[in-house]
């Protein structure tokens, strides 16, 4: 469980209940952890850490694929 703003205990069945609703918006298929957990904080006022919503969503199998960084520049290990 978590808490609200108003100090109430809020399940995690009824967050993950408020995931699925951020996802299933137009945009929110395209959000992150790190975005759902803002979306949370404001829309539904919980008090929610980051890596609580990544668990949640890694149970309920809807985190994105991480996506590659691709490098600019090629490393020099040349001057060491």
């Amino acid at each position: 469980f978590s808490y609200n703003k108003k100090k109430e205990k809020v399940n995690d069945i009824l967050i993950q209940k408020y995931i699925t609703e951020i996802i299933a918006d137009e945009f929110g298929q395209h959000y992150g952890y790190k975005k759902v957990t803002a979306v949370l904080k404001r829309k539904y006022s919980l008090i929610i850490n980051k890596k609580k919503v990544y668990r949640l969503m890694k149970v309920m199998n809807v985190l994105k694929d991480r996506t590659e960084r691709v490098r600019k520049y090629k490393k020099d290990m040349s001057e060491s």
